[in-house]
């Protein structure tokens, strides 16, 4: 799948993926700052906030990742790298196939305070039961012959950790559709399964399901999803059969607001929509 990111998003990216690469290997700003043979100051500038514009050149990128453990991230970062390095502003830049799709989600879901999402087809991956998560990566990898189907798997499960981070759990808000909900997707057994765990109870957690006889869409039927930080960026994310989009520009995040708060309006409430689900639930289990 191609992804297109904006040049402010890349260094988003580069900034989110040395922090998680660096902590993942259990090593301290002082010990990268001496493989570079620099100060600790001077590389904090690479994991500062957004207002930062401090990033790596390519060659300290690969030492960096290297002593991180994670020299198969060099020649996706390499090409993010790029991009945020930019002098032009504004515009989308393609991201080649060697990376994908879910490598660049995850980089920002990982540091995101909350995440409101609208799901046409399938329940949210973060929601998602190992056998319910299977049949979709499975079917996935029909269409797909390079995906990896096991890798996906375990990348999906180790998301959902995040709606159990401490201190400060992911807060996710999924907009549903009912009809996700009659699909037996692995078949009845696991639809069922998947329904009662939707039916547990998250205090960080809220589904809102739009019924199936609402007649407008605001999405136009494809998924999106708008992600907060805790530095007050926000961005959108907009997904097609072939290609991703990443946005963050104010007018852009701005509409994205709109459509949650028009899905929002057309959703029922969030007891409404539990009953809704158990009525759904004891139908397929009947």
């Amino acid at each position: 799948m191609e992804a297109f990111l904006s040049r402010e998003v890349a260094r988003e990216l580069v900034r989110y993926q040395l922090i998680r690469c660096r902590e993942l290997a259990g090593k301290t700003q002082k010990e990268a700052a001496t493989k570079l043979g620099t100060s600790q100051a001077y590389y904090a500038q690479f994991e500062n906030s957004q207002g930062n514009k401090r990033r790596p050149d390519q060659e300290k990128l690969s030492i960096l990742l290297e002593f991180f453990g994670a020299p198969d991230r060099i020649p996706i970062l390499s090409e993010v790298l790029e991009i945020a390095r930019s002098s032009m502003s504004g515009g989308k830049y393609s991201i080649s196939n060697l990376i994908s799709d879910i490598e660049l989600y995850l980089a920002l879901e990982h540091f995101a305070t909350s995440l409101d999402v609208y799901e046409p087809n399938v329940v949210n991956g973060l929601l998602q039961t190992p056998e319910y998560a299977r049949a979709t990566v499975d079917y996935a990898a029909t269409i797909n012959p390079d995906f990896d189907a096991d890798t996906a798997l375990d990348l999906r499960m180790q998301r959902q950790l995040l709606l159990e981070r401490k201190p400060s759990p992911l807060k996710l808000t999924m907009y549903v559709e009912e009809a996700v909900f009659t699909r037996p997707v692995g078949g009845v057994d696991v639809l069922h399964g998947q329904l009662l765990h939707l039916l547990k109870r998250r205090h960080n957690v809220m589904i809102r399901v739009i019924p199936q006889a609402t007649v407008m869409r605001p999405t136009g039927g494809r998924p999106l999803g708008l992600m907060r930080f805790t530095d007050q960026w926000r961005v959108g994310y907009a997904e097609t059969p072939i290609s991703s989009y990443y946005y963050d520009a104010p007018g852009t995040i701005e509409q994205c607001g709109t459509i949650m708060g028009h899905l929002h309006h057309i959703a029922l409430g969030a007891d409404e929509s539990r009953r809704l689900i158990d009525r759904h639930r004891q139908q397929v289990g009947a």
